[in-house]
């Protein structure tokens, strides 16, 4: 069914996208990429329409359009009649054919763990319950001639004392309400009070008993993904999760760009409202297919980095990528549902929780609670991969982290054939002696191109069968699989035309080898620098935790021979999974976790690589499989002898 949103009149031109035969009637002269937006048909983009990465191609199968410069297309790609959408101009009414390879599938999301036991056994011997929004029974004595307290007092002062704590003023909106309820319901009240700082409030007054009615949201506001649990507070349970792709996407795959968009067109409001969106249409299913009222959930934890928390809360986030590089605000103070626009109830508490600097947010300082890092005696290292890699060092007693620019080609951006990690992205590879590739995809389906940890596998696989050699250099074998493009470059066809979704081979070329370099060497370096800033070595550390969306699905041997991951035993290596909403939900059920995560904030120390003068001498020997110094890699030195 089409989506005509608007009228069409005098001046205005159709564009139609196929296959979901969706519409929009935009201004002549407007990108086609611009139109697929508002006719919310989206397409595959990696810059967000800056006509940097090739990766937002279509086929216009009728009417007129001017065509920009083609130059970023491969030869193939022009034969084929692609044309990036973002370079080519609305020329009168027009249809657009997305083919596979450019359009958003349903992603592989990674949400967090799902069982209903599971907050009450981590807050077991960590933390107490006492959660930051709590609500109590209370039944005041009415008022009589001997007792005259006034409404609002004698219904606070039953209040503090049935929740243990000294003092709790009372919100405008529950003054004014409280008489009316108490006498309607023959002063059998429940109260719900909320931490704010270092005070109290009462934020909402309801007649009878309703103790146990208390929901609230785990939400992690990532770049590429948005992750929400709803939880049952009373129950400590998760009652359900939900996840989306970042709507933001569409205006390039890293914050930068958006940062960039939201300054160009003066329109954080915009990019602010995307993000709330997402979160309301996420709340929107969660409650309805729970039957639950959204106005019941009563308090938000949130985490994300330190730009998607300045867009969330609507603050500029200008001065993220310019020098000195400092955030607004990297301790967010609690702000209500209505300040935000969330549709809970208009009093209900959002707890952003706090970051480090403008590259380490809260997303690592959760995560690092989660973990208990903070209060190891061991030595321990956090990694979290995506397009940054944040990387923390410690113990109970210091901590120190930085973050390392990997990147897009972790998450299959930036790569010939690369995609996010949806349905029909190849994510495990094996390569036999005779060069015979296996693999696996996500849903199972022909494949449509190659994702972050399929990427890694290949490089691997390919270093292992003696195809490239330690510079990331294609080997030619003779009568083997390596050849060369078009163009001169070197390529490993993964998939041929036959057995792709796409109906073209999908490769793996010597561009895309050395941007996985790149980035291998980014992460690596990063850890290396920590590692000898605090006088310490690798083989020193008892755990390294593995977060992460990508990161889950890695195969450890694979990154340890590439190098991106100290070789240290594997049993000392864990996966951790989405160690940001775990934090998230421990904050939300604990007031002393919540106070926690502020004291790891302000214990860690933050390295600055890109005023750190070792950083590129230790990034320019990572750059080499696996590394320029095979002490470091014992397990290695087989293949890369082998390779040299």
């Amino acid at each position: 069914m089409r989506s005509d949103k608007e009228k069409p009149h005098a001046g205005l031109c159709r564009v139609t996208f196929l296959p979901k035969d969706v519409s929009a009637f935009v201004e002549r002269g407007t990108s086609i990429y611009d139109a697929s937006i508002k006719a919310g048909a989206t397409i595959n983009s990696v810059c967000g329409g800056q006509k940097q990465c090739g990766k937002c191609k279509v086929v216009v199968s009728g009417g007129r359009v001017v065509k920009g410069n083609a130059g970023i297309l491969a030869a193939e790609d022009l034969r084929a009649g692609f044309v990036l959408a973002c370079d080519t101009f609305v020329d009168g009414d027009v249809v657009v054919e997305i083919p596979p390879e450019s359009v958003l599938g349903k992603g592989k999301i990674l949400e967090g763990k799902k069982t209903p036991t599971e907050l009450a056994d981590d807050l077991a011997g960590k933390f107490p319950f006492d959660p930051l929004v709590k609500k109590a029974y209370v039944q005041p004595e009415p008022p009589s001639t001997e007792s005259n307290i006034d409404d609002t007092h004698r219904f606070a002062m039953a209040a503090c004392k049935a929740l243990g704590v000294e003092t709790a003023e009372a919100d405008l909106r529950v003054i004014r309400r409280v008489t009316s309820t108490a006498r309607t319901n023959n002063w059998k009240l429940t109260a719900t009070y909320a931490t704010l700082g270092q005070r109290g409030k009462i934020i909402r007054v309801e007649g009878g008993d309703h103790e146990t009615e208390n929901m609230g949201l785990a939400v992690d506001i990532g770049t590429t993904t948005i992750v929400l649990h709803l939880i049952d507070i009373h129950e400590k349970r998760v009652i359900d999760i939900e996840s989306k792709y970042n709507s933001q996407t569409k205006f390039g795959e890293d914050y930068i760009k958006r940062i960039m968009y939201a300054q160009e067109h003066a329109n954080l409001a915009e990019m602010q409202s995307l993000i709330v969106g997402d979160i309301n249409e996420l709340l929107d299913t969660v409650c309805a297919r729970n039957g639950l009222p959204c106005r019941d959930v009563l308090s938000v934890t949130t985490v994300g980095n330190t730009a998607m928390h300045h867009f969330f809360l609507n603050l500029d986030p200008g001065n993220i990528r310019r020098e000195p590089f400092v955030p607004v605000v990297n301790f967010p103070p609690p702000v209500r549902a209505r300040e935000i626009g969330l549709a809970l109830h208009p009093r209900a508490v959002i707890y952003a929780l706090p970051g480090v600097s403008v590259y380490v947010g809260a997303d690592i300082t959760a995560g690092v609670l989660a973990t208990g890092l903070y209060q190891n005696e061991e030595l321990s290292l956090h990694i979290d991969i995506g397009t940054n890699g944040e990387i923390v060092l410690g113990n109970r007693e210091w901590m120190v982290c930085c973050s390392a620019s990997a990147g897009p080609s972790f998450e299959g951006s930036g790569v010939k054939h690369g995609m996010r990690a949806t349905e029909g992205a190849i994510e495990d590879v094996e390569i036999n002696d005779r060069y015979e590739v296996q693999f696996a995809t996500i849903g199972g389906t022909r494949p449509r191109g190659i994702c972050g940890s399929g990427l890694i596998d290949t490089m691997a696989e390919l270093f292992k069968a003696g195809l490239l050699d330690r510079t990331g250099t294609f080997h030619s074998v003779d009568g083997g699989p390596v050849r060369a493009d078009e163009d001169g470059t070197m390529k490993f066809v993964l998939v041929p035309a036959e057995k792709s979704w796409t109906k073209r081979d999908i490769v793996i070329n010597q561009i895309d080898i050395q941007d996985l370099l790149r980035s291998k060497a980014a992460i690596f370096a990063a850890a290396e620098i920590l590692v000898e800033s605090m006088n310490v070595k690798f083989e020193d550390i008892r755990h390294v935790y593995i977060a992460g969306g990508f990161a889950n699905y890695l195969n450890i041997e694979n990154a340890i021979l590439l190098g991106m991951l100290p070789d240290i035993p594997r049993e000392r290596i864990h996966f951790v999974g989405n160690t940001a909403i775990e934090g998230a939900k421990l904050c939300l059920l604990s007031r002393k976790a919540a106070e926690t995560v502020h004291d790891i904030a302000q214990k860690m120390t933050y390295f600055d690589l890109m005023s750190n003068y070792k950083y590129m001498d230790y990034y320019q020997k990572a750059l080499f499989l696996p590394h320029t110094d095979l002490d470091l890699f014992p397990s290695a030195k087989r293949y890369a002898r082998n390779n040299d």
